[in-house]
């Protein structure tokens, strides 16, 4: 990444504001439009709210950075088996709901990196094209 911004915060509620500005800030910063920012906004919210519900983690790390034509952000570290096995599903597979089936609606791709019991997830959403 040629421009990021990397994060750490408690693994609570109150974090996720601050989360939010920095995603908010940088990808205003890379011109994303208010539809695209949503989805991004949706994601990382989802993702931290699924994470905060299962997993026991006191922090996170966020990176937010600017790729060639799409905004990528890195969380994580996670520990919980049951996040990792909702977001390692194919999204063709019956387990793929709630929160992996979201994830890929709204974002260009997603990744989980690492192993369970210590993963990251690659959250990536492409700028659209302006007219």
């Amino acid at each position: 990444m040629t421009d990021s911004v990397r994060l750490e915060v408690p693994a609570t509620l109150w974090s996720l504001p601050t989360i939010r500005m920095v995603v908010g800030g940088v990808g205003a910063r890379f011109d994303l439009s208010l539809d695209e920012l949503q989805d991004i906004y949706l994601a990382v919210e989802e993702l931290f709210c699924a994470a905060l519900d299962m997993d026991r983690n006191e922090r996170y790390s966020v990176e937010v950075g600017i790729l060639d034509d799409a905004v990528r952000i890195a969380a994580g570290t996670f520990e919980s088996a049951g996040l990792w096995q909702r977001l390692v599903a194919k999204p063709s597979s019956p387990e793929c709901l709630d929160l992996c089936q979201l994830l890929w609606r709204v974002l260009d791709t997603y990744s989980v990196e690492g192993a369970e019991g210590a993963f990251s997830v690659i959250l990536v959403k492409q700028r659209q094209a302006r007219v």
